[in-house]
């Protein structure tokens, strides 16, 4: 009988004492069907199996335990399942973290918990010189955040260190570029805590002296736009617009010495032609930048007219182009000449290279461009239109 090992353990007959020709013998010549020569063939067969199973010295044989402990060497011994043993420069591909990981004191360093169908993860990277390691929200969602949850009343912190505070940068979209928003801490004799509205109004932020925040008017948001331009002075008033000027807009620059949140646009109405509507709009110095395009209600009659916008919208202290056109035939409104007597209208708009300060451009009938070009203003008038912006 051949051996069945390794795949079974072999059960082999043992012989027994014996006679042979009437002569004691120590063993029988014969066990059941097994010849004395037999037994010592099965007997040779179990040795080699065994011989093979624990393999040579440096056995290639993979399936030998040679083989399979080659990497046990000198002082060392194969690890254990429940024992204490430390293992180095070991790879392990997707291992499973049954509750955590410890630190070499044994003390908790990081726990885990086990979320039934998860397929939202976090993915931890290094990074080369020059770079930032990083952690992102990956998995099977478009969309996923990362959420950072603090106990009892314990908090978020980013720290600071000997060269820098703590410092706080959100980026814009990439697709946009890689610009940020920074928020830092100043250097600071005690701790501040600010506590947000809990409301969204329009308004500034304004502080109780104990970090409680709230929204408050602006105690600066009146501005008279018929100021000129430093070093330039008005002539009477007089008046703009003819009916139906719906491919012509005004436009005229004004300054504003603080910073304002605009919630209304107000006018003088000194005709009527027929009841129509005005389009507004406030650009910036340059004007690539519309801050406020507006559609007036239908104007049936004279006197001061107000349009109030959808949301309030906050103007830095600057230079700005207000603008205005009938959008369908309406009349004319309050506007102001410059005093060409004392040279000022020169000053406004015969600079070589610069812009005129007010003047007009023509548009595509009753539509508000996304964007002017100053130098392309036409001062045939040098009229401003008079009007003023408030909170």
């Amino acid at each position: 009988m051949s051996s069945q090992f390794p795949t079974s353990i072999d059960n082999f007959s043992n012989p027994t004492p014996g006679t042979t020709s009437g002569v004691s013998s120590l063993v029988s010549d014969q066990v059941g069907s097994r010849t004395h020569a037999q037994i010592h063939g099965d007997v040779n067969d179990a040795i080699v199996a065994l011989e093979a199973k624990v393999g040579v010295n440096s056995s290639a044989v993979t399936t030998s335990h040679d083989y399979k402990l080659s990497g046990v060497t000198g002082s060392d011994k194969a690890a254990s399942l429940a024992g204490t043993e430390s293992l180095t420069n070991k790879s392990l591909t997707s291992p499973k973290v049954v509750t955590g990981i410890s630190d070499t004191n044994g003390n908790e360093l990081v726990k885990v918990t086990a979320t039934g169908s998860a397929v939202n993860e976090v993915t931890v990277a290094n990074a080369a010189t020059g770079n930032n390691p990083n952690i992102s929200a990956t998995g099977d969602d478009s969309n996923i955040g990362i959420d950072i949850t603090p106990k009892g009343t314990g908090t978020v912190n980013i720290k600071g260190n000997s060269t820098q505070a703590g410092t706080l940068r959100l980026y814009e979209d990439t697709d946009d570029g890689s610009n940020y928003t920074s928020f830092k801490v100043g250097a600071q004799s005690g701790n501040l805590d600010y506590t947000l509205p809990t409301a969204n109004a329009s308004g500034v932020l304004t502080n109780n002296g104990s970090g409680g925040l709230s929204w408050a008017a602006s105690t600066s948001s009146t501005c008279l736009s018929v100021i000129p331009r430093p070093g330039r002075q008005l002539a009477g008033a007089t008046t703009l617009f003819g009916a139906g000027q719906t491919t012509t807009l005004y436009v005229s620059m004004f300054d504003i010495p603080f910073g304002i949140t605009v919630n209304k646009i107000s006018w003088r109405q000194v005709t009527i032609t027929t009841s129509g509507t005005y389009i507004i709009a406030l650009f910036s110095e340059d004007g690539q930048t519309r801050h406020i395009n507006v559609t007036t209600a239908s104007i049936s009659s004279t006197g001061i007219k107000t349009h109030t916008l959808g949301s309030p919208v906050v103007l830095g202290a600057g230079s700005y182009y207000f603008c205005m056109a009938e959008n369908t035939a309406v009349g004319e409104v309050t506007g102001y000449g410059s005093n060409a007597t004392s040279g000022y209208e020169e000053l406004s708009s015969s600079i070589s290279g610069e812009p005129i300060l007010e003047g007009t451009l023509t548009i595509t009938a009753g539509t508000m461009p996304a964007t002017i070009s100053p130098t392309g203003i036409t001062a045939s008038t040098n009229r401003a239109v008079a009007f003023r912006l408030d909170n």
